[in-house]
């Protein structure tokens, strides 16, 4: 059985005090990252991308601002996530801050970019969900992933900021030059 699917995990999120909306969305991220992950021409660790996106946003249990990452990190090394996962609910806030913009951003002193190609496959489905989850934005993963920049340009709250679009946008860069 998918990771995301699991009632045992899903379970966890609950135990935690996850809202059903945010458990929701992050199924929603995980079916979107596995999806993408298993249509790469590389390898990918598909557990790993399905458990990253089903806890990344496990920190909004006690936080909604830019410390849920850290938080959800946090909480889960309590409950003996893997370090890939961990790493995954760290880094998608902001799609992967560098060291040098983490005190701008009210982060910990440490580089929050994007290594592996599971982060960068989460980050970027955590992004198409949001898109799709917007009423009237876009009808579906599909027109998000081609619509994905100019949503960026147009909607500046879901690009935060231009850094953090620039980032966004060089990982759905990698991400699709893998699925072609």
């Amino acid at each position: 059985m998918n990771a995301y699917h699991d009632n045992a995990q899903v379970e966890l999120l609950r135990e935690a005090g996850m809202t059903e909306a945010d458990i929701t969305h992050s199924r929603r991220v995980a079916g979107i990252a596995v999806g993408l992950g298993s249509l790469a021409r590389v390898a990918v660790d598909l557990t790993l991308v399905a458990l990253g996106a089903l806890f990344h946003d496990l920190g909004k249990v006690r936080t909604d601002g830019i410390l849920h990452g850290v938080e959800g990190a946090r909480l889960g090394r309590h409950l003996g996530l893997p370090d890939g996962v961990l790493d995954i609910m760290e880094k998608h806030v902001r799609a992967g801050v560098p060291l040098e913009q983490a005190a701008h951003y009210g982060l910990p002193p440490r580089d929050f970019s994007l290594a592996s190609l599971e982060e960068k496959l989460v980050i970027y489905a955590d992004k198409l969900a949001d898109m799709v989850e917007e009423p009237g934005l876009v009808a579906s993963v599909a027109e998000a992933r081609l619509r994905f920049a100019r949503i960026l340009e147009e909607r500046a709250d879901l690009a935060k900021d231009e850094a953090t679009r620039a980032r966004y946008l060089a990982c759905a860069e990698e991400v699709e030059e893998l699925l072609r």
